[in-house]
């Protein structure tokens, strides 16, 4: 069983090696070429905290990691497209490292929203009031901790069709979201103040705005 678990992580480091590979193969333009460093950094960094860093709970039953956490922190600090990006392919990929593949198509998905939602109902606050925005930014983290609680149960009432496990699992879920986005708050708070910070995300906007 330890093995097979094993097996697994590093096999998961062989996939992100491959595909940060790829991904930084795929354009010769300078916006793809920057953009998608962004991502590959990121996206490793991610799957490696998922795969190989996690906090046992519930008696071995859950774990908690904090793989929501980096995707919303980055979200907020850098840009939303970048985050969403980020947390849908590094848990897609971790999701099929670790035997969890019937998983990976969803977890695409709703990591990436968990992304976009923090990320972008906070910009466009800011965009209208910086206090305000800087002031809420605590809610949109949890909320998009929640709501990615949320579509996890979706997800299992779709898989399972067992309203027993979708509630069990709704309960981990949400403490994983609601860990990961008090991480994110932590952190965002500290890093809004950081020099380099201000200009990962000035160069990340600059990126995206451009025709």
């Amino acid at each position: 069983m330890n093995f097979n678990v094993q097996e697994r992580k590093y096999s998961a480091l062989k996939t992100l090696i491959t595909v940060a590979i790829l991904m930084g193969r795929n354009s010769n333009k300078r916006r793809s070429i920057e953009s998608i460093a962004f991502i590959s950094i990121f996206t490793a960094l991610n799957i490696v905290i998922t795969v190989f860093i996690s906090i046992p709970i519930n008696n071995g039953q859950g774990y908690l990691n904090l793989s929501d956490a980096l995707t919303i922190l980055i979200s907020l600090v850098i840009h939303p497209l970048i985050g969403g990006a980020v947390g849908g392919i590094s848990g897609l990929i971790s999701d099929l490292a670790l035997g969890y593949g019937v998983f990976a198509p969803f977890t695409f998905i709703i990591k990436a929203l968990e992304g976009i939602l923090s990320g972008y109902l906070f910009r466009i606050t800011v965009k209208r009031n910086k206090k305000l925005g800087l002031g809420l930014l605590p809610v949109y983290a949890i909320l998009a901790g929640l709501v990615m609680s949320g579509l996890y149960f979706v997800t299992d009432m779709i898989l399972y069709r067992d309203f027993s496990i979708a509630t069990i699992d709704i309960a981990l879920n949400a403490l994983q979201g609601l860990f990961g986005a008090i991480v994110a708050i932590a952190l965002s708070y500290s890093l809004f103040f950081v020099p380099i910070w201000k200009q990962i995300s000035i160069t990340t906007n600059a990126l995206f705005l451009q025709k």
